[in-house]
């Protein structure tokens, strides 16, 4: 289960770093960082 939320979490946050044609603030690379910093950890671990 840890391994599927973690994948969730990565996959979230690729799609956030996919979001270039929207206007992008410090929030929204903040938010893509953390999800994908939390889904790799929980997915390899």
């Amino acid at each position: 289960m840890k391994k599927l939320c973690g994948l969730m979490i990565f996959w979230t946050g690729v799609g956030m770093a996919l979001m270039i044609f929207i206007p992008i603030n410090i929030w929204t690379i903040g938010m893509m960082l953390l999800c994908l910093a939390v889904g790799y950890n929980c997915f390899c671990s």
